[in-house]
């Protein structure tokens, strides 16, 4: 990204803070802002495969058109099974490639539009701890067709799936990326 952005090293900044990285600054084209535990939550946009994919043979063998990567930012990385680079997203499945993850993050990164908590949210999740029955098991309509029934509680990192869960697959919430 420093070299997308042309920035010279002392423009790149990691801010730290008592748990951790608090901030990355890119000069002035970009930051990233984590949460309390040093986290920043991806906006996934689409499911795996959603960027162009190509194959490092065929652009060896020159059968990919000249301009394709022209004014590009292009990773390289595995997708094929065997490898073992596939991960699970909001998506769902087992198969989501390491490289696309890279990839939604350069995305998040350049459109500033990574996820980010604020005071309803947190609001909203202090109710449902004290609630005996989560909103998405009382039969709302919006969390049924999203298929969000499933959610788990029991890890530190509950929330930032299922946040992305619920902006990605079609869910009713008022979690959306805040403006700077």
């Amino acid at each position: 990204m420093r070299s997308y952005f042309r920035l010279p090293n002392e423009q790149v900044v990691l801010e730290y803070g008592p748990v951790g990285a608090y901030r990355i600054l890119l000069g002035t084209s970009a930051q990233v802002r984590t949460d309390d535990l040093g986290r920043a939550v991806i906006n996934f946009h689409g499911p795996g495969y959603t960027y162009p994919h190509y194959s490092l043979a065929e652009v060896v063998q020159k059968k990919i058109p000249l301009g394709t990567f022209a004014g590009k930012i292009v990773l390289v990385g595995a997708t094929a099974t065997g490898i073992g680079d596939l991960r699970t997203t909001p998506y769902g499945g087992l198969d989501f490639p390491g490289v696309e993850i890279h990839a939604n993050v350069i995305d998040c990164l350049l459109h500033q539009s990574f996820l980010y908590r604020g005071a309803k949210q947190t609001l909203a999740e202090s109710c449902s701890f004290s609630s005996s029955e989560f909103p998405w098991e009382s039969g709302w309509p919006s969390f049924r067709r999203a298929g969000c029934g499933s959610a788990h509680f029991s890890s530190r990192l509950w929330w930032p799936s299922t946040i992305l869960h619920f902006c990605t697959a079609g869910g009713s919430t008022s979690v959306c990326p805040r403006s700077h």
